[in-house]
């Protein structure tokens, strides 16, 4: 049994993206299908359906969250339907490393019942001038270092080195500008 499948690509409008199709061929709900984020529009979460199946002795929660009624279940194994998630990341390694810290990563953390679920944040001095001119909220990839926040590299979604230089995003909402020396909060997952 699954309680999450993550698939790496596939997810856009391009020819071979067929993991939207594969999953409705299986009876797959999509919940999401892209988000207006940069990097990372192509994103899609849905629920597949698979039936789990309990040894003798274990019993699965009921729907209320309580053990199911002995009577009702076979001497071997039980089957019991339920859903895993489906996480359809980006092909493009940055646009997949950013949903996957936004959305995903959440999302396993909930499911093991933490509390926190957010990646840490920070207040920093903006190192440069920023805008954000496009139609969705842009993810900057940069350096924390003394206080201070520094875009690094190319910040396109295939471009790694900028995100191996980098420990921290900052999030520009549509139309947002920071001024050079401007405090904003960045999210770190390097600390």
């Amino acid at each position: 049994k699954s309680d999450i499948l993550i698939i790496s690509g596939g997810v856009s409008v391009g020819e071979h993206d067929l993991v939207k199709d594969a999953l409705r061929e299986e009876r797959a709900e999509i919940d999401i299908w892209r988000v207006a984020i940069k990097p990372g529009k192509p994103f899609l979460f849905g629920q597949l359906p698979t039936k789990s199946f309990y040894p003798a002795g274990e019993t699965p929660a009921g729907p209320t969250g309580s053990p199911q009624d002995e009577s009702v279940r076979p001497a071997d194994k039980m089957p019991v339907l339920r859903n895993c998630f489906v996480f359809g990341l980006p092909g493009n390694p940055v646009s997949g490393f950013v949903t996957f810290l936004q959305f995903v990563r959440p999302a396993i953390l909930k499911m093991m019942g933490a509390a926190n679920l957010d990646l840490p944040q920070v207040p920093a001095k903006s190192a440069v001038d920023l805008t954000n001119d496009g139609d969705r909220a842009h993810y900057i990839r940069g350096q924390l270092e003394d206080g201070k926040f520094t875009p690094v590299g190319r910040q396109e979604s295939h471009a790694l080195f900028g995100l191996s230089q980098a420990n921290a995003l900052l999030r520009l909402a549509v139309g947002q500008s920071v001024r050079a020396g401007e405090i904003v909060d960045v999210q770190i997952w390097d600390a």
